[in-house]
């Protein structure tokens, strides 16, 4: 009797045993899986945020060299402007100079020319006396004074030219200088306007397609 009781409450405590070992199993398996799910949204969130930090460096270094290029653009602009201003300048004085140069150019052909054209008058008379005087001592004297006047104006016609020759030379010259000058303005011109279409096109928004 002693041995069926025994055996008997040995039954009730192992299937008591297994029923809280089958509860235990039962109950740890929500938790593990709790704990899997929460691991996994770390990890997600942490994959996002290096994403999100990732994009927003990438978005920093761009702007930075955006803005850097703008500002070398506007530092090319700028350069190209005080070049053209000065050369502006300098055509201007090469204008200015070759106004200057003509003008006196002109003074002084002008004046060789009235000398040529006294002498010619000197000689022009100086034949108009001779041709006149029947007395051979009026004769000679007109003679005498007509040698000098024909060799003055010979050296005035000399000195005509060598002063046309001169100034046409300088006016020549003065010329060039203001076409070197207006080229030189045009090409920098042209690089002004290549310095402001580069700095538009960095300025200007990307249109989208």
């Amino acid at each position: 009797m002693k041995k069926t009781i025994t055996t008997a409450f040995g039954a009730v405590v192992l299937a008591s045993a297994l029923s809280l070992t089958g509860a235990g199993v039962a109950n740890a398996a929500p938790a593990h899986s709790a704990t899997h799910t929460t691991s996994a949204a770390r990890a997600a969130a942490a994959q996002k945020a290096a994403a999100a930090k990732a994009a927003a460096s990438k978005k920093a270094a761009a702007a930075k060299a955006a803005g850097q290029a703008k500002a070398a653009a506007a530092k090319v602009l700028d350069a190209a402007e005080n070049t053209l201003t000065a050369d502006q300048e300098t055509l201007t004085e090469a204008q200015d100079a070759a106004a200057a140069v003509e003008t006196n150019g002109d003074a002084q052909v002008a004046a060789a020319q009235a000398v040529v054209t006294s002498a010619q008058d000197a000689v022009t008379a100086d034949q108009a006396a001779l041709a006149a005087a029947t007395d051979p001592s009026v004769q000679a004297a007109a003679q005498a004074q007509l040698g000098p006047d024909l060799a003055a104006l010979n050296q005035a016609q000399v000195t005509l030219s060598t002063v046309i020759a001169t100034t046409t030379a300088a006016n020549d010259a003065a010329t060039a200088a203001v076409t070197t000058a207006a080229a030189t303005v045009e090409r920098d011109q042209a690089a002004v306007d290549a310095a402001k279409e580069a700095l538009r096109a960095l300025t200007q928004p990307v249109a989208k397609k």
